[in-house]
């Protein structure tokens, strides 16, 4: 990569066909709706909303990550996702992922029975030092282990690890890390939907989150950066009530994606969709931000 990424970085949502399986062949169209959307970088097959690393073999995994940089075509940076308990598996994937092209991993600690804290430094020292790209610290409690705040800093002072996502909605974890960790240029931290306006007053650079909930949040980072910080504020209030109900994010995003004229299926089985009323509920959120193929 030429220049640090900030602003927002958006998973390509993962196409299933109506018996699960990945549909290959509609992975160009997620990826050109994601960058449609607004992303400043893509994160393929990395993140673990609802379910849909984890649910993907590892040929599955490679494939979709070399589908995903040839759809991108050097537009803008690719993060592969690397993440996995087995270190030879993270080896493979991480071999694969600088083979396809990939300018930088994205990496969960390992889940199952959470590591101490000396063998989670071990786990991303020994990525750190097969790899010159840079990598993503990716803490996501709803799949592994909660790391601790002075944790995540000492593994970020590893050489390679340059950004940060942090997934819980803990204000408090939050503020200390883009204190401590953004804010001595340590590395780049990003949060999630819900406080990205907060984390730009706070200097952050951004957050992650998949499409097209990254629409409204490009239009919330170039509203601050023009130093329209009501509009921008505006726009996360709404930013902040997806997904509507009861939905689960990525079946939501998903549905929204569709109602958007980019149906890449929904999520894989045995984990649920949207129900009728969740997709009413979800075209009415819709209908308050402009999303790429929408028209209410």
């Amino acid at each position: 990569m030429n220049a640090d990424v900030t602003g927002i970085v958006s998973p390509v949502l993962i196409p299933f066909d109506d018996d699960g399986a990945v549909d290959y062949d509609r992975i160009a169209d997620s990826t050109r709706f994601t960058l449609d959307c607004g992303a400043d970088a893509v994160v393929a097959a990395g993140t673990a909303v609802a379910q849909e690393l984890t649910s993907l073999t590892v040929p599955e995994r490679k494939r979709i990550v070399t589908e995903t940089v040839d759809a991108v075509d050097g537009e803008r940076p690719v993060f592969a996702g690397v993440s996995h308990p087995a270190l030879p598996v993270v080896d493979e994937l991480v071999e694969h992922a600088l083979d396809a092209g990939a300018d930088g991993l994205f990496l969960m600690p390992p889940w199952g029975i959470p590591p101490d804290e000396a063998t989670t430094i071990a786990y991303y020292e020994h990525v750190a030092e097969t790899t010159d790209v840079p990598i993503f610290l990716y803490n996501n409690p709803t799949v592994t282990f909660d790391l601790s705040k002075e944790l995540m800093a000492d593994i970020m002072d590893l050489a390679g690890m340059t950004y940060v996502k942090e997934s819980s909605r803990n204000w408090k974890k939050l503020a200390w890390l883009l204190e401590e960790v953004n804010e001595p240029g340590e590395a780049h931290v990003f949060t999630t939907l819900d406080v990205l306006f907060q984390t730009l007053q706070m200097g952050g650079v951004g957050a992650t989150m998949p499409p097209p909930v990254t629409a409204p949040a490009r239009e919330i980072v170039d509203a601050y950066e023009a130093g329209d910080a009501d509009r921008a504020l505006s726009v996360q209030r709404h930013l902040s009530k997806f997904p509507p109900g009861d939905a689960r994010l990525n079946a939501a995003c998903k549905a929204a994606m569709a109602v958007a004229n980019c149906d890449i299926g929904s999520v894989r089985p045995p984990y649920p969709g949207v129900s009728d009323g969740e997709r009413e509920r979800i075209e009415d959120w819709m209908a308050d931000v402009t999303v790429p193929g929408w028209t209410d």
